[in-house]
């Protein structure tokens, strides 16, 4: 399937890239994994936990300018940084990433 924006898929390839058939990419803070940033056109659409994980300030929401609004570019009014919260194994966390990166633990990052 060729990298295009996620809003430019047919319904087939919009279902299939949510299976992961776009891409995925692990990261391991144990590694010394840097900020992960996904190709052109694509965006870390889920994260799935393997190994509690703590974000750092780096995670960056997508700004878009798509008809209906992904997540948050930004804190918004009541809303706080994740880099303090610790991520349990077994969870996914879906959104619209540009940039992640752990300070610790392992993620398989979906992408869109």
């Amino acid at each position: 399937m060729a990298s295009k924006g996620f809003h430019q898929y047919t319904v087939a390839e919009a279902q299939n890239a949510i299976l992961g058939q776009v891409g995925t990419a692990f990261v391991d803070a144990g590694q010394g994994t840097d900020t992960y940033t996904p190709p052109s056109n694509l965006v870390v659409i889920a994260i799935q936990v393997i190994d509690d994980i703590t974000f750092t300030t780096n995670t960056t929401s997508e700004s878009t300018n798509h008809a209906s609004p992904a997540a948050a570019s930004s804190l918004g009014t009541n809303g706080h940084d994740m880099s303090t919260l610790t991520i349990p194994s077994g969870m996914t966390i879906y959104g619209r990433f540009n940039a992640v990166d752990i300070s610790a633990g392992k993620a398989i990052l979906y992408l869109g």
